[in-house]
């Protein structure tokens, strides 16, 4: 039962929803309408009429287009009765008050407005009564309708123009005299200037709009810009972290390792172990605090981190890797002195992390590295032996995506992949251009 109750109400929610988004549409539109016309004032005007509601703005011009009406009824030559002059009908009053009262929602339903004080206005003249008193109805439906209807312009513009047509053929019809040209040049001059200036206030709001949505896209631009500047920096920090934990963890495990099992029968080689243990988390105690003094540094305006080592520091970093048992050959050594900075980094934590997986992924497997410039790049080159008992240093993957993400930002190259004889082989090729 509970079911098929919510099953007979979904429809009616959903009709709910509907009509409440679309009363919410007209409202919005009401307002920008309001907002549009408002510009139009001068400023002191203006900022008083800012707080109103539209329904307030519609109404007092409603009241004042009634009021306009009635002066031109009052103004009207009366014909003589029995009992002095006539009053005017007073189906002529309410005619034009019923034409001013269909102003009231102009702002939401701006065309519909347009097709009732239009046809008001038929009957009006079709009755004989002179036009001149239901004049400014017309002409205010007609401008709302030209500069706020939802419809193309084409579209709202043919049935302004038809309305118009109908309406002087009624005027014609309802006229028992002929009426002057100079009459019918001043009405045609006055639907001329409303839906001039209607469209004027259309072609305003639109740039108004695109202006407004230009300034939304600048905005998501920026904001789009800063997430992806946030996420890169991410990405750096988080690979600057990974190289200088995991390689110093890695020896730092390995020479652990080596010291517990030499520790009863080697005590020296035991004592030798902690140094280098000492050492390695010396090293990366003095990194982490190089990069936390950048990230914490308020002058730094760049959101790129700075290089904190270099191909410089590549003696101590073979002569860790070796002191926990692998052994490392240098095959060339060709350091550039005039290497930019990034590419220096990135050179030296490729090497770092290549070393890195041969620590944690081998068994004591020899290791080759290097090191090359000509032609305008870098060469990097390190290949390790087949290890005799873990397979590979290809590692989980982590390492070579940070050093596929280093490469791929200096415009550079990563060949990483096992070799035939169950080795590995690591060749980075870095633009020396690139920093």
């Amino acid at each position: 039962m509970g079911a098929s109750r919510r099953t007979t109400r979904s429809p009616d929610a959903a009709a709910y929803r509907w009509r409440r988004r679309r009363v919410r549409v007209r409202k919005e539109r009401a307002t920008i309408v309001m907002r549009a016309e408002l510009m139009l004032l001068p400023s002191p005007i203006r900022l008083r009429l800012t707080g109103l509601p539209p329904l307030a703005i519609d109404a007092a011009l409603a009241g004042v287009v009634a009021a306009v009406g009635i002066v031109q009824i009052a103004g009207m030559p009366r014909r003589p009765g029995p009992f002095g002059p006539g009053q005017p009908p007073l189906e002529l009053i309410g005619l034009v008050l019923l034409g001013a009262g269909f102003l009231l929602v102009r702002s939401r339903f701006p065309t519909m407005t347009l097709v009732a004080v239009s046809a008001v206005a038929t009957l009006y003249v079709g009755l004989g009564y002179p036009f001149f008193a239901v004049l400014p109805a017309l002409l205010v439906a007609l401008y709302s309708a030209v500069a706020y209807s939802p419809w193309p312009r084409l579209r709202i513009w043919a049935l302004a123009v038809g309305l118009c047509l109908v309406l002087g053929i009624a005027l014609e019809i309802g006229d028992p005299r002929s009426r002057p040209i100079a009459a019918w040049a001043g009405d045609i001059a006055w639907v001329a200037f409303a839906i001039v200036l209607g469209d004027a206030m259309r072609s305003r709001r639109e740039a108004a709009r695109e202006a407004h949505l230009r300034a939304l896209q600048a905005e998501l631009t920026r904001e789009e810009e800063t997430r992806r500047r946030v996420t890169e920096e991410r990405l750096q920090i988080a690979r600057e972290l990974h190289d200088i934990v995991a390689h110093n963890l890695a020896l730092i495990n390995v020479q652990a390792g080596v010291a517990a099992h030499v520790m009863d029968q080697h005590p020296e080689q035991a004592r030798e172990a902690f140094a280098n243990i000492k050492a390695a988390s010396h090293t990366a105690l003095q990194e982490l605090r190089s990069l936390v003094r950048v990230l914490r540094d308020p002058t730094s305006g760049a959101p790129a981190l700075a290089p904190t080592v270099g191909l410089d520091a590549l003696d101590q970093l073979v002569a860790s890797v070796r002191d926990a048992g692998i052994p490392v050959e240098i095959e060339r050594i060709d350091r550039p002195a005039d290497l930019p900075a990034t590419v220096d980094l990135a050179a030296y934590r490729i090497l770092q992390e290549a070393l890195t997986n041969v620590v944690k992924h081998t068994d004591r497997a020899p290791v080759r590295i290097a090191i090359d410039r000509g032609d305008g790049v870098l060469t990097i080159r390190v290949l390790n032996g087949p290890s005799a008992s873990k397979g590979s240093s290809g590692g989980s993957g982590s390492g070579l995506a940070g050093m596929r993400e280093r490469v791929a930002a200096l415009g550079g190259s990563l060949d990483a992949g096992p070799l035939p004889n169950g080795g590995f082989r690591v060749q980075a090729t870095l633009p020396v251009s690139a920093g």
